[in-house]
C-alpha cells in the first residue's frame, strides 16, 4: 500500500498546516502509515515506512521575525543529519527564500548525510552551486523546474515526486523611482509537490 500526501505550501497557496510546531501527527489509519512532522513555517518531515522525506525544512539559525524558524536543537540536529533526520531519502525545496532554505544548511546536510538527494527549482540550484563544499554533493542536487502551468515528474529512492510550478504569491512594493507598485515576487519561481511514498517495514541501518 501507498501513502500520499498532497502539499501545497502556504507561499504559494497553504493547504497543510494543521499540526503544532515541534509535534507529530500520527495517521489514525494504520494501513497507511504516514508519519508528519510539523518542522517550522512550511518545514515538513514526511515519513512512511522506511522511506523520508524532508520539505522546506532545511532553514534557521536567525530568527527572521515573520514567520516560525526552527528551533537552535533542531538547527543541529538538520547540520548534522541526527535523529529524526538521520533517515532522510529525499529533500525537496519549493523555492529559494530565506524561510524556506538556508543553502549553507543544505551542503551541511547533504555533507552529513551522504545517501540524501535533493531536489528544487534552477534558483535553488544555483545558489547552492555557489556555496562552500557543493563540489562534494553536487551529484546529489537534481534540478527540477516545470515550465509555466506545467507539471514534471521524478523518482529518488522508490519515492514518486510530481512537482507543479505556481506562481509565488505576491509581494507588493512602492518603486522609489517610478512611484509605482511593483510585484517583488514576480520572478520568484516556486513550485507545489504530490509524494507518493511506498510504505515498508522497518528502517535502513
Amino acid at each position: 500500500m501507498k501513502g500520499r500526501v498532497v502539499l501545497l505550501l502556504s507561499s504559494l497557496g497553504a493547504t497543510v498546516l494543521a499540526v503544532a510546531p515541534g509535534l507529530t501527527q500520527e495517521p489514525a489509519d494504520t494501513r497507511t502509515p504516514l508519519r508528519i512532522t510539523y518542522v517550522a513555517n512550511e518545514g515538513f518531515l514526511l515519513q512512511a515506512g522506511e522511506k523520508a522525506v524532508l520539505i522546506d525544512a532545511l532553514f534557521g539559525g536567525k530568527q527572521l521575525g515573520f514567520c516560525e524558524v526552527p528551533t537552535a536543537d533542531t538547527v543541529a540536529k538538520l547540520a548534522a543529519a541526527e535523529a529524526p533526520f538521520d533517515q532522510v531519502d529525499l529533500v525537496l525545496v519549493t523555492h529559494q527564500h530565506v524561510d524556506h532554505s538556508d543553502p549553507a544548511l543544505a551542503i551541511r546536510f547533504l555533507s552529513s548525510n551522504p545517501e540524501a538527494m535533493l531536489g528544487g527549482p534552477r534558483q535553488v540550484v544555483d545558489r547552492l552551486g555557489v556555496e562552500p563544499g557543493h563540489a562534494a554533493v553536487s551529484s546529489r542536487i537534481k534540478e527540477v523546474t516545470p515550465g509555466r502551468g506545467s507539471a514534471t515528474e521524478l523518482t529518488v529512492g522508490g519515492i514518486s515526486v510530481k512537482v507543479l510550478r505556481l506562481p509565488h504569491s505576491p509581494y507588493l512594493e512602492k518603486d522609489d523611482d517610478t512611484g509605482k507598485m511593483i510585484n517583488r515576487h514576480e520572478m520568484v519561481v516556486g513550485s507545489s509537490v504530490v509524494l507518493s511514498i511506498p510504505s515498508a517495514t522497518g528502517r535502513r541501518r
